[in-house]
């Protein structure tokens, strides 16, 4: 996949000319101020996610986004947790996942949150729930059927 970079902000997209929120900030603004814990936590995830390909992750206004042709895991920074959102198909069950839901910007695809607190929190349960939705988000969106037009034929 090739990747393009906005000249205005220099985040990197997968499609050209990809519609965006312009943002001036960086992965270290987002975590500044938060305890050093959370620092700590944002590292052991990026280090288990950083190899998985296509990916480019970038700094939003208050998040930080991992997209793999589209976005697939949303890290917001909170007073005393990471609040991480991925995507996947189906409802997912596992202790570690805080809540879940369907997602409002589409009606195929769950929203789960999953909270850190530091580092240990990243554990294999973690990794793996996390594998399935940037494996989920590879798929390609089903096309919508085209609906048949209602009205009288000619003869």
């Amino acid at each position: 996949m090739e990747i393009w970079t906005c000249p205005n902000c220099h985040r990197e997209f997968f499609r050209q000319n990809q519609q965006h929120y312009c943002s001036h900030h960086t992965i270290e603004d987002l975590l500044a101020e938060r305890p050093p814990e959370l620092t700590l936590a944002f590292d052991a995830l990026l280090l288990a996610v950083a190899d998985w390909q296509p990916q480019t992750i970038g700094a939003g206004k208050a998040a930080i986004i991992f997209n793999n042709g589209k976005a697939w895991m949303v890290v917001r920074p909170m007073k005393a947790e990471l609040d991480v959102a991925f995507f996947y198909g189906e409802l997912l069950k596992s202790p570690v996942i805080k809540t879940a839901r369907l997602d409002n910007m589409g009606k195929n695809k769950y929203i789960h949150h999953i909270r850190l607190r530091d580092e240990s929190y990243v554990t294999d349960e973690v990794i793996g729930l996390l594998r399935k939705g940037f494996n989920y988000m590879l798929k390609p969106t089903p096309k919508k059927k085209a609906s048949a037009k209602k009205g009288k034929t000619k003869a």
